[in-house]
C-alpha cells in the first residue's frame, strides 16, 4: 500500500500548483491554504513511506504498471528516506512561515505566484529524490531549478533580478553539463535506469568517456551545491531572495546537489575512481570550509553572513561524502541535517527581523535580543548548532567528520574541520555580541528602538527548527535510525 504514496508525494504538490491561480481569483488566501495542505500531505506521506522503508528497506512504484527498463520507476531507500523527510518537513515549515511574511513583503498580485513556485520547488525536489533513472532526475532537477530562479527574483528589485540572472546563468551551465553527461552514459550503456546503468558500467573499463561523463555530472551538481569555486551565484541569490526562499535555497536546494553526487558516485559508479575524484573534491571542500568562513567573518549584512556561511558549511558535507568511509559519510549526512535545520531557522529569523525592524546590518541590530527575546533564543540555538557547540547537531557532525578523516589518515582534513569550526564560532559570537550585549540601537524618539510582536505563524516553524537541531545534538541516535542503514547501504554499493 505504501508504494502508492510514492507517486502521490510528487504529484500532489505539482497538481495543486496548477489550481492556485484559478482559485486565487475568488479566494484571496487560496495559495497559502492549498500549498500548506499539499505540503502537509507530502509530509504525512513521507512519514508513511519512511515507516515502510524501516520495515522493507526499499519501496518501488512502476508508473503505469510498466516495469523498468520499459517503464519508469520511482523508489525510496534509506538514503532517499533521509532526504525525503528533510525536504517535505522543511518545505511545510517554510510554507507556514510565509503566510504573514509574503503579505508584508510582496505585492498582493505576486502572492499566488509565490505559492505556485513554492509547490513546484518542493515537488521538483521530491521527484528528484525519488527518480529511479537519470533522465527523470534531470527533468525534476530542471523543475526545482527554474522555480528557484523565479523565487529569487519574485520581489522585483533590480539587485534581486541581477542575482536571479546570475543564478540562471550558472544553472544553465549546470543543466547542460548534466545533459551531456547523461548522453555520454547512454551512448556507452544504452540505458538510463540506474541499476542497469551501474551493471553495464561495472563490466566496462574505466575509460576516458566514463571519466568525462562523471566529471560533467559531478561539476554540474557541484554548481547546484555551491561548492567552491562553483559558488559564485550563491551569495547574491541567498541574501537578496525573500527570507523563506533563502531558507529553502540554503536548507534544501543546495543539498539536492549533494544528493545528485551521491547518486552518481554510489548508485551508478559504485565508487569507481573514488581516489582521484575524492582527492580533487576533498581539496575543493577544504577550501570552501575556510574561504566561506572568512568571508562570513568579514561581513556585516546578516543575510550575507549566512549566505557565505552556507558555502563553508556545504564544504563539510562534501568532505564527508568524498571520504568514502562510514564515519565520513555519517558525518556528512549528519551535517546535511544540521545545516538544513540551523540555517533554515537562521534565515527565517533574519526574515522576521528585516521585515519587522527594516534593518539587516549588525550595528542596526544592537540589543535586539532584549526587545525580541523569544525569537533571539531560537536564533541563538541555531547559531550554537552552526558553531558546533557541544550538545548540538553541529557538534556531532564535526566529531564524525574528524573521526572519519583521522581513520583514513587524512589528518590535515581533520585540522581543516577544526579550523573551520573555530572560524564559524568567531562569526557566531560576533553576531551574539551585537544582538545581546551591544548598546541597544536608538529609535527616532531617542529611546530604545521598539519592535512589534512576532506572529505565531512565524515563531512556530522557527521554534521547531531550532529545537530540532538541539534535540538531534542531545540525542544523535534519533537521526541514526536512518543515517546508519543509509551509510551502510552506500558502502555496500562500492565495488
Amino acid at each position: 500500500m505504501e508504494k502508492h504514496f510514492l507517486i502521490l508525494t510528487v504529484t500532489v504538490p505539482l497538481a495543486t500548483a496548477t489550481l492556485i491561480p484559478l482559485l486565487s481569483i475568488r479566494w484571496e488566501r487560496a495559495g497559502f491554504w492549498l500549498a500548506s495542505l499539499a505540503l502537509l500531505f507530502s509530509f504525512g506521506s513521507a512519514l508513511i513511506l519512511v515507516g515502510g522503508v524501516l520495515v522493507d528497506g526499499r519501496i518501488a512504484y512502476h508508473v503505469g504498471g510498466w516495469a523498468p527498463p520499459w517503464g519508469i520507476e520511482i523508489f525510496l531507500d534509506w538514503v532517499g528516506a533521509f532526504f525525503l523527510l528533510l525536504a517535505s518537513s522543511l518545505s511545510l515549515a517554510v510554507a507556514i512561515f510565509s503566510r504573514i511574511y509574503v503579505e508584508q513583503n510582496l505585492e498582493a498580485s505576486k502572492i499566488p505566484l509565490f505559492y505556485v513556485l513554492l509547490l513546484l520547488l518542493a515537488g521538483g525536489m521530491i521527484g528528484f529524490i525519488l527518480a529511479g533513472d537519470i533522465f527523470n532526475m534531470f527533468i525534476f532537477f530542471e523543475i526545482f531549478s527554474l522555480s528557484s530562479y523565479a523565487l529569487v527574483a519574485i520581489s522585483g528589485g533590480l539587485e534581486s533580478l541581477k542575482a536571479s540572472f546570475r543564478y540562471l546563468l550558472m544553472g544553465t551551465i549546470s543543466s547542460l553539463f548534466v545533459l551531456l553527461g547523461i548522453g555520454l552514459l547512454y551512448s556507452l550503456t544504452g540505458t538510463l535506469y540506474m541499476p542497469l546503468l551501474a551493471q553495464e558500467l561495472g563490466v566496462l573499463p574505466y575509460s576516458g568517456a566514463i571519466r568525462a561523463a562523471t566529471a560533467l555530472i559531478l561539476v554540474a551538481f557541484g554548481i547546484e551545491a555551491a561548492l567552491f569555486p562553483l559558488h559564485v551565484w550563491l551569495p547574491g541569490a541567498h541574501s537578496l531572495a525573500p527570507s523563506p526562499v533563502s531558507a529553502l535555497l540554503s536548507g534544501l536546494v543546495i543539498k539536492m546537489g549533494v544528493y545528485g553526487m551521491i547518486k552518481v558516485l554510489f548508485y551508478i559508479l559504485g565508487g569507481r575512481g573514488s581516489s582521484e575524484i575524492g582527492a580533487l573534491f576533498s581539496l575543493m571542500a577544504a577550501t570552501a570550509i575556510i574561504v566561506g568562513a572568512l568571508f562570513a567573518l568579514r561581513e556585516n549584512d546578516i543575510k550575507l553572513i549566512f549566505a557565505h556561511s552556507s558555502v563553508s558549511q556545504i564544504g563539510y558535507v562534501i568532505l564527508g561524502i568524498y571520504l568514502f568511509s562510514y564515519f565520513g559519510l555519517a558525518g556528512g549526512l549528519l551535517q546535511v541535517l544540521n545545516h538544513a535545520l540551523a540555517k533554515s531557522a537562521l534565515f527565517l529569523c533574519a526574515g522576521v527581523v528585516i521585515s519587522q525592524a527594516g534593518f539587516r546590518r549588525l550595528e542596526d541590530l544592537r540589543g535586539i535580543g532584549r526587545r525580541m527575546p523569544f525569537l533571539m533564543v531560537f536564533f541563538t540555538i541555531a547559531l550554537a548548532s552552526l558553531a558546533s557547540l557541544p550538545f548540538t547537531c553541529g557538534f556531532a557532525s564535526k566529531y564524525y567528520l574528524c573521526k572519519g578523516a583521522i581513520e583514513r589518515g587524512e589528518f590535515w582534513l581533520a585540522g581543516i574541520v577544526l579550523l573551520g569550526s573555530f572560524l564559524t564560532l568567531l562569526y557566531c559570537v560576533k553576531i551574539v555580541n551585537y544582538i545581546f550585549f551591544a548598546t541597544p540601537a536608538v529609535g527616532r524618539g531617542g529611546g530604545e528602538r521598539s519592535y512589534p510582536e512576532v506572529s505565531p505563524w512565524m515563531m512556530v516553524p522557527i521554534g521547531v527548527l531550532g529545537f530540532g537541531s538541539l534535540l538531534v545534538g542531545i540525542f544523535p541516535g534519533l537521526s541514526f535510525i536512518l543515517i546508519k542503514p543509509a551509510v551502510l547501504g552506500l558502502l555496500g554499493m562500492v565495488r
